[in-house]
């Protein structure tokens, strides 16, 4: 076995800087360093799949609005109602900024507008398909679509990773979106 390497492992050289980068994500994830250059590597080949350059500007410009935010605010967006509805003000105001302007009122179609639900209901489902049987229902009635991966989005797995570092918006939400709709607990 001189000579020969292990399936799946791929020796590289990394400057000390780096290594110690990954060491402190590792501890803070608590997680292994393996763990987190995989999920780096994963995070960097699917920005390809969006590979338009105007795509991944946006989202760069996104991130650092979003950081600074929550160093103003001291928390999360996620985790905090301020924080968030600023996120949701500033980054709106952004791509305001940045899109071209309409000189008449424009509405978008329907097929266009239920983009962001199918990405919602989905990602919902993949967060607590079983712990909760209200949020499948719940979800599809208000959002009307089904539970099914949306074309073109990516990878299962991929959304997989993302939700359970997100968490369930539903969980997060259902106390406030109850008492805001009438939903009561009940299924809609």
């Amino acid at each position: 076995m001189i000579g020969k390497k292990p399936a799946g492992l791929v020796p590289i050289r990394l400057p000390k800087d780096l290594q110690q980068a990954i060491e402190r994500l590792a501890l803070k994830h608590k997680r292994s360093r393996s763990a987190e250059i995989r999920d780096a590597l994963r995070y960097w080949i699917g920005r390809e799949r969006h590979a338009e350059r105007h795509v991944r500007l946006l989202t760069s410009l996104i991130g650092l609005l979003i950081g600074q935010i929550e160093r103003a605010t001291g928390r999360r967006w996620n985790n905090d109602p301020l924080t968030a509805q600023a996120v949701r003000e500033q980054v709106e105001r952004l791509i305001g900024h940045f899109a071209p302007a309409s000189a008449e009122l424009l509405v978008v179609p329907a097929e266009i507008s239920k983009v962001v639900s199918e990405l919602i209901v989905f990602l919902e489902f993949l967060a607590k398909p079983d712990q909760d049987p209200n949020v499948q229902s719940f979800v599809r009635a208000l959002m009307g679509v089904s539970v099914l991966p949306p074309e073109g989005f990516g990878d299962r797995e991929e959304f997989e990773r993302l939700i359970a570092e997100l968490g369930s918006g539903w969980s997060r939400n259902k106390a406030v979106w109850d008492k805001k709709f009438g939903l009561g607990g009940e299924k809609p």
